[in-house]
């Protein structure tokens, strides 16, 4: 993309935008035949309309022309309302375009349970435990907001937030599903362009994980995919290095109507264990694939899709 030009709309949101110097930054992107893309941005909106015009000679020099919907047709004139939401204006010179993103702290929030991993058993004599320990990094998504209005903040993106304490959770005896969460505190934060002070957003995300766990329940068991693998005279399976996996109940922000998801897994510091305690054969099964190929998603005791022993 080629910055050609830009402009400060009136109090009524009328605007014009003139090419000036920007008229060689066009010619350089035409097509043979003149033809341009030309794209409209709000600063901070999110709004943007594109449309193509032609770079015309004529008697009266080169003028931008329309470039008709099909062959033969007549030229139109097209209206687009281009709407900025939640935007702070001051008045400000052109030369104040913004082009620096700062990021400032506005304090926290009420304390929040987070889910940061769960076990699923789909028979008995199986014992699930998992531990969190320091190093461990736990990815909630970020929310964002044009306004900060309750309600109006939607996920985008993603916060790897790593573990401060070493927590140990209860043992867990199936069959079922067992979810343990931490509590965080998530934190406000204001996005601004500047020098102008032209745009800004709202957006929140965990600031810190408090010394505080407990045992909630996790839901229904995924399904799975096979192969499972057989643990014929197996005691445990542990596992410490696999790939993340989304747990979809994350942590809700009351204050902003906000519920994000949890992205967790388990590193060489942090695990999760099954314990055979019933005797026999006994299997592990992937939500995505092969426990031991490195992204099984969650982690299943038992045959693929409700079976047992």
């Amino acid at each position: 993309m080629r910055f050609i030009g830009r402009t400060f709309s009136s109090a009524s949101g009328h605007y014009a935008i003139r090419v000036g110097n920007g008229a060689a930054a066009m010619r350089a992107s035409a097509l043979r035949d003149g033809t341009v893309n030309l794209q409209v941005f709000v600063a901070g909106g999110g709004a943007w309309s594109e449309f193509p015009v032609r770079i015309t000679p004529t008697a009266g020099g080169t003028r931008l022309a329309d470039v008709p919907s099909r062959p033969g047709a007549r030229p139109t004139t097209a209206t687009v309302n281009l709407r900025v939401r939640g935007s702070r204006w001051k008045a400000s010179a052109p030369s104040d375009f913004c082009i620096t993103l700062t990021s400032h702290y506005n304090g926290n929030y009420a304390r929040e349970w987070g889910a940061v991993d769960e076990t699923y058993e789909r028979y008995a004599g199986i014992t699930a435990t998992s531990q969190l320990t320091s190093g461990q990094s736990t990815k909630f998504s970020v929310g964002v907001s044009a306004t900060g209005a309750f309600g109006s903040y939607t996920g985008q993106g993603s916060y790897s937030l790593g573990d401060s304490v070493t927590t140990q959770f209860n043992n867990f005896t199936g069959p079922g599903s067992q979810g343990y969460q931490a509590q965080f505190t998530p934190a406000s934060y204001t996005q601004y362009l500047e020098p102008g002070n032209c745009f800004y957003q709202d957006y929140t995300q965990p600031l810190v994980q408090d010394d505080s766990s407990r045992e909630a329940g996790a839901g229904g068991i995924p399904s799975t995919v096979s192969p499972c693998d057989l643990q014929h005279g197996v005691s445990y399976k542990k596992y410490t290095n696999t790939t993340a996996a989304t747990i979809t109940s994350g942590m809700s922000v009351s204050e902003i109507g906000f519920t994000a998801t949890t992205q967790t897994g388990w590193t060489t510091n942090d695990w999760i264990k099954y314990t055979d305690t019933g005797g026999g054969d006994w299997h592990t099964c992937g939500q995505n694939g092969d426990p031991a190929s490195g992204s099984p998603g969650r982690i299943v005791t038992g045959l693929p899709n409700g079976g047992g022993h």
